[in-house]
């Protein structure tokens, strides 16, 4: 209900009790999928990044790595692998952002 009406925090706050409460790997998976996309949806990159890695991590020892054959991946773990390339992407773009940024107010 919170993620549907756009209160973000809450949601996170909800889906982290969730995530530790949560026994099986699964469900630990969507939740920490979750957590990810809240925190990105928050502009908190470095949190999203933590759990999309989390969610990884899962996923693949639940499903195995994705390969380059489409038809022996798991469409579960190759949209979690791809999701941390992206974000972690978008991590190192920010950062070079920044140093623009600085280089630019020290002048």
């Amino acid at each position: 209900v919170y993620a549907r009406r756009g209160r973000w925090d809450e949601a996170i706050d909800l889906w982290q009790q969730l995530y530790e409460e949560k026994t099986g790997r699964r469900s630990r998976l969507r939740t920490a999928h979750n957590i990810a996309v809240g925190y990105e949806l928050c502009d908190s990159i470095a949190d999203a990044l933590t759990y999309a890695e989390r969610a990884r991590d899962l996923s693949t020892a639940i499903y195995g790595p994705p390969t380059d054959n489409i038809e022996t991946t798991h469409p579960y773990s190759r949209l979690i692998h791809d999701y941390c390339h992206e974000l972690d992407q978008r991590r190192r773009e920010a950062a070079i952002l920044r140093a623009q940024m600085k280089r630019i107010e020290e002048e």
